[in-house]
């Protein structure tokens, strides 16, 4: 099994929401996407390029 991640906006309302889809607080779920590529990379590189290592 390789890297996982998960992301999820816990809001009250609509506007919360939008507010965390891309105004002032950014946008978390690029965040989380951003975030499980950059494992997926490390992942990778840990060992040594290989997309299933042997354990």
């Amino acid at each position: 099994v390789g890297p996982v991640a998960f992301g999820l906006l816990t809001t009250e309302n609509l506007a919360q929401a939008l507010e965390r889809a891309g105004a002032k607080a950014g946008n978390k779920g690029w965040d989380a996407a951003l975030s499980a590529i950059e494992l997926v990379n490390l992942s990778e590189q840990l060992s040594g390029g290989r997309k299933n290592p042997k354990r």
